[in-house]
């Protein structure tokens, strides 16, 4: 039988779930006439040991456009939840889950290139994780700051398919130690609604 700690930390789980599941559903009511995606990761600096990830995301564009030289600045907002899982057991978590919301700043150049635009992103989020550990990592704060920076190609301007990568860390920003970090290089496929002119 469960003793009572164990009982509130079951408890403790099942919520979180349950409200990560709530907000993928509003997020999906909300934005999925914008823009959806998939992302798969693997950890980075984490050897022997290996972290992957799987994450969903719902995406908006948030109206800003700036014209600057020969290219075009833009920006948009993402919703995430995702589950990352460590190849390592112990008394340790080896599996977490995560929502996140972040700002993304886009630019690409006014030319394609063999019929593709590329473009280049940053951008800075915050997430909320359902453990203060993973694997061998410590990350001591269920609230963690997220810059990540990426790399792209669009098919069309506006709206369709795209494929990228991106580098996403995860920290608490040293506001409580220790603060391993996460480190995820990211493959992402990613498709616009959205009509042409908002992004």
């Amino acid at each position: 039988m469960l003793n009572a700690n164990n009982r509130r930390r079951v408890l403790k789980q099942r919520t979180f779930k349950a409200l990560l599941f709530i907000s993928a559903l509003h997020a999906g009511a909300t934005y999925a006439a914008m823009g959806i995606g998939a992302d798969t990761g693997v950890g980075i600096f984490d050897t022997p040991y290996r972290t992957r990830n799987i994450e969903l995301d719902a995406l908006w564009p948030l109206g800003g456009v700036w014209h600057r030289g020969h290219g075009v600045f833009s920006d948009y907002g993402q919703v995430d939840v995702s589950h990352m899982h460590s190849s390592r057991t112990g008394s340790l978590p080896d599996s977490m889950n995560e929502v996140g919301v972040s700002a993304i700043l886009r630019w690409r150049p006014d030319s394609r290139w063999h019929g593709f635009w590329i473009y280049t992103e940053v951008g800075l989020g915050l997430h909320l994780l359902s453990h203060v550990s993973l694997g061998a990592s410590m990350l001591s704060t269920r609230y963690q700051f997220g810059p990540l920076i990426g790399i792209g190609l669009a098919r069309h301007r506006h709206r369709g398919l795209e494929i990228g990568t991106r580098l996403q860390h995860l920290s608490n920003a040293n506001t409580r130690l220790p603060n391993d970090g996460l480190n995820f290089i990211e493959l992402y496929l990613t498709y616009w609604f959205d009509p042409p002119g908002h992004r």
